[in-house]
């Protein structure tokens, strides 16, 4: 959180007053993560497996590259061609260190699916709803910036 690393070239800061306007943050997310491992007194790699991971069957995901020999889900360009996947090296899971396949990204759709029906193991349909409304503090669901 210092910028002591060759990630962030400077102490991560607060810009405006929290809950009034959305903006999406790398950094937010790493405070996020220190918050969960200091909550629960555990690594954040350790929780997602335990908490979502495991339970939803994805077997196949991990944080950076405790996953090998695997080949992952990667982007698609507005033709439908597969975008060759960057693969960065992040010291922080939740910012960018998070991998998975597209066939254990579907099972996290279809526990989606399954959360709005109550018939989740791991969401209740009001944490999807809130994850997929949009409003002034949350895009919902959004790619370049379009939801």
């Amino acid at each position: 959180m210092n910028g002591e690393t060759p990630y962030h070239d400077g102490p991560v800061q607060v810009t405006g007053e929290p809950g009034q306007a959305f903006h999406y943050s790398e950094a937010g997310f790493g405070v996020i993560q220190l918050l969960v491992e200091d909550v629960l007194k555990r690594p954040f790699a350790d929780v997602i497996r335990d908490e979502l991971f495991f339970p939803l069957g994805m077997h196949a995901s991990g944080c950076d590259f405790e996953v090998e020999s695997v080949t992952f889900a990667s982007g698609h360009d507005k033709r439908g061609h597969s975008v060759a996947p960057i693969i960065p090296h992040y010291p922080y899971p939740s910012e960018a260190g998070l991998w998975t396949t597209t066939e254990d990204l579907m099972r996290v759709v279809i526990e989606l699916m399954e959360a709005v029906k109550g018939n989740s193991r791991v969401l209740s349909p009001r944490m999807v709803e809130d994850m997929l409304s949009a409003s002034s503090l949350n895009p919902g669901v959004f790619l370049d910036g379009k939801q």
